[in-house]
């Protein structure tokens, strides 16, 4: 598992979500 900062987490989980809206 890689540790990533939070800023960089929550980034990926919102264009993950955003992706799957679209």
């Amino acid at each position: 598992l890689v540790m990533k900062p939070i800023s960089v987490v929550k980034c990926d989980e919102a264009k993950q979500s955003d992706e799957l809206v679209e």
